[in-house]
């Protein structure tokens, strides 16, 4: 399975709840919204979120545009020693396309910095991203999406 069908799995289900929402399709926003459901908790095993590094993120879409995938993102930041050094949070937008997903990072980054001054942004917003991407390659969601 493909991180690209995992990601068009889950906004054309998105897409096709919102369109019943807008129609008032009450049977068939349900079948999509468990489909949705579906999805999500296998991708968690706990509900609607995907861990990622013993922290939490949580997918959502904007109301405006059901093609997007949001992910908000909370990951543990650690010190060269082990300690835990502070959570970093970022929303993961992703569009799904043909070829790749377009992705899109966002984060307070003027507070990254003066949280970790001594770290790279980029690797921080990298890192999230394929923890991500990892999790959405899972044997397990073969079955659902159909790959």
């Amino acid at each position: 399975m493909t991180t690209r069908s995992t990601l068009f799995s889950l906004s054309s289900s998105r897409m096709a709840l919102e369109t019943c929402r807008l129609t008032g399709n009450t049977e068939w926003e349900e079948r999509h919204g468990e489909r949705l459901l579906q999805l999500m908790d296998e991708m968690s095993h706990t509900g609607i979120a995907v861990n990622l590094c013993d922290e939490t993120t949580n997918m959502h879409g904007p109301d405006e545009d059901p093609e997007v995938l949001v992910f908000d993102v909370m990951n543990s930041m650690f010190t060269e020693h082990g300690m835990e050094d502070g959570v970093f949070h970022a929303t993961i937008l992703v569009r799904p396309g043909f070829i790749s997903p377009n992705i899109t990072v966002e984060c307070d980054e003027e507070g990254f910095k003066q949280s970790w001054p001594d770290r790279d942004i980029d690797r921080a917003k990298d890192y999230v991203v394929e923890m991500l991407m990892a999790r959405l390659e899972e044997p397990a969601l073969a079955a659902l999406v159909g790959n």
